[in-house]
């Protein structure tokens, strides 16, 4: 993402201060392009506080953000856990594949935004996704109270097979996923789920983190073997029924293909009519459908497709939207007896 561009747009409905702290866990090459994230989230959520939760090479990109954010160290948020202690339980566990271990990052920021709730003080506070920037004004909370759960259609086996891992009692119930751009999470909830998962003793290790580790399938290690999103809504989906709501999320998650330089205000305020948010996620399929779309060649052969498209659709319209002519009467006695000779001279 670059800079802002353009215009902050026109507000679609009245701007609700949100009373939560946002959360962002990412890692340096994030951190670097999202100040357009927070800037829009400024703009529509209107948090509380934004804080950062990342590595100290980070701390000075942060601190050199235009708008107030908070930095917390990732290796202080839980006590024993670091990047450096998770690859080692996986290389130990996948006898050192390098796959794996590449993969320790991605479940350590999970991690991060479980443990935050043993950290903080606050009643609730809101996960965000650094590479996605919200469309429009929204609020995480439903008007005859409790929260919002913001779903989206999927599933993914080997999540579901961990949880019943750590814990049995949990399964899928429902048609959707959990797993979205963003979560509210209840910071009495999230600890209740910690404790539940470190009571359990058959999976080895002390403390969470590590046998979320244990109970993944070796194989499923070096792809994606846990959802800390997924594992939380099903245990509030389970235990804590009455304290939320589901909504249907809509979110494009192309937004490297569609804007590689970034959105205006204008591609906001047309992408909110059907999107809550845009995501500029840097997967290599991502950035590789990128490359193909900006390239000259390519647009100029999409051009002349389209307007190859525009000029049959053209003709066909031409053809048919004539007005119609009705035969006379005359016309139509004169052509039945047409067809009741050559009838005759089949014969």
């Amino acid at each position: 993402m670059n800079p802002v561009v353009g215009c902050v747009p026109r507000r679609t409905e009245k701007g609700i201060r949100m009373e939560e702290t946002v959360v962002i866990v990412c890692k340096y090459s994030e951190v670097q392009k999202a100040g357009e994230t927070c800037f829009w989230l400024n703009q529509y959520l209107q948090p509380k506080e934004i804080i950062f939760i990342t590595n100290q090479k980070a701390r000075r990109c942060v601190e050199r953000f235009p708008l107030p954010v908070t930095f917390v160290d990732e290796d202080t948020v839980f006590p024993g856990m670091t990047l450096r202690k998770i690859k080692a339980v996986i290389a130990d566990r996948t006898s050192d594949d390098g796959r794996a271990v590449k993969r320790a990052g991605w479940y350590f920021q999970q991690f991060l935004k479980m443990a935050y709730s043993t950290m903080t003080q606050e009643k609730e506070y809101l996960l965000w996704d650094a590479d996605t920037i919200p469309t429009r004004n929204m609020t995480m909370h439903p008007p005859g109270g409790g929260s919002y759960f913001d779903v989206k259609t999927g599933y993914h086996k080997a999540y579901f097979d961990t949880m019943q891992q750590l814990l049995p009692e949990l399964c899928k119930k429902n048609g959707y996923t959990f797993i979205a751009e963003h979560m509210l999470i209840d910071r009495q909830i999230m600890r209740e789920l910690i404790a539940a998962i470190e009571q359990n003793d058959e999976i080895p290790g002390s403390s969470f983190w590590e046998k979320i580790l244990f109970a993944i399938d070796r194989k499923q290690l070096p792809d994606s073997g846990f959802s800390e999103f997924e594992t939380y809504g099903t245990y509030v989906e389970k235990y804590h029924p009455d304290s939320y709501r589901i909504r249907k999320w809509n979110s494009l998650r192309e937004g490297t293909i569609f804007y590689p330089k970034g959105v205006s205000g204008k591609d906001l305020a047309y992408l909110s009519r059907r999107y809550g948010a845009i995501s500029f996620e840097n997967h290599s399929m991502h950035l590789k459908m990128q490359k193909l779309f900006g390239h000259p060649l390519f647009r100029k052969r999409i051009v002349m497709v389209l307007y190859q498209k525009m000029l049959a659709w053209g003709k066909i319209i031409m053809e048919t939207s004539g007005p119609k002519r009705y035969p006379s009467p005359g016309a139509e006695k004169s052509k039945g007896k047409l067809k009741e000779g050559k009838k005759k001279g089949r014969s």
